[in-house]
């Protein structure tokens, strides 16, 4: 794993349930769920949701998370900060609890 995405699983499981939530739920109005906390059944749920998807049982980010993290990473020609790869990470996260991927 490459050392920006332990910081940013690091700022992720920082977060309380309702951050994780705001910080999904914006990417879901993108794809026209007018409230992503009202589809999921409030923003602790929904909150919930995301986090059960982006961290595996043992709390680390599922793999998944983290090869999309690090191809971000290498991917990109300027440095991605923590704070942003965190985001789009919940947001990958988000559109996969939508999906039932």
């Amino acid at each position: 794993m490459h050392p920006l995405v332990l910081e940013a699983e690091t700022m992720i499981r920082a977060r309380d349930v309702t951050a994780v939530a705001f910080s999904g739920g914006v990417i879901l109005q993108d794809f026209g769920i007018r409230d992503p906390a009202h589809w999921a059944g409030g923003t602790i749920k929904l909150g919930e949701m995301i986090r059960e998807e982006v961290f595996n049982k043992e709390g680390n980010l599922k793999e998944k998370y983290v090869l999309a993290g690090n191809n971000l990473v290498k991917n990109i020609n300027s440095k991605i900060q923590p704070a942003l790869l965190s985001s789009l990470i919940l947001r990958c996260a988000a559109i996969n609890v939508v999906s039932g991927q």
